[in-house]
């Protein structure tokens, strides 16, 4: 699977969104697609590299075609998520309570994703109520 991802070429809306102002993006794709859109610019990716202050960092959530052992691909990777990258999941969560989101070419429908929301829903209820 990773050496079937390893793509060269780079798209201009690939490069328009890898270059919006923000210092925080978050991606399921295995890709090295969004960094090599940082032509002039090197970004982070996490969970493999350790961000920096004002630096711009990539958190990759299934893993990344580099690092094959890390992929999320079959059902147990997927039942397994959550006690393997709780650190992960927890950088997701802050960002949704503390910034503003664009969601491209993501469906949203991710078991996991489902979780870490449903997560942030039950702490900002909690915080708005208690």
């Amino acid at each position: 699977v990773a050496s079937s991802l390893r793509a060269t070429h780079v798209s201009m809306a690939q490069v328009l969104l890898a270059n919006l102002p923000v210092k925080e993006a978050v991606t399921t794709n295995y890709d090295e697609l969004f960094e090599r859109a940082h032509a002039f610019q090197s970004v982070r990716v996490l969970p493999y590299g350790r961000a920096r202050r004002n630096e711009k960092w990539l958190l990759k959530m299934h893993g990344c075609v580099n690092h094959p052992e890390d992929i999320v691909l079959t059902r147990q990777d997927y039942l397994r998520f959550s006690e393997r990258r709780a650190a992960l999941t927890g950088i997701v969560q802050t960002l949704l309570i503390t910034r503003h989101m664009l969601f491209v070419g993501f469906s949203l429908q991710d078991d996991n994703f489902a979780k870490v929301m449903d997560a942030v829903r039950l702490a900002s209820h909690d915080k708005r109520h208690g």
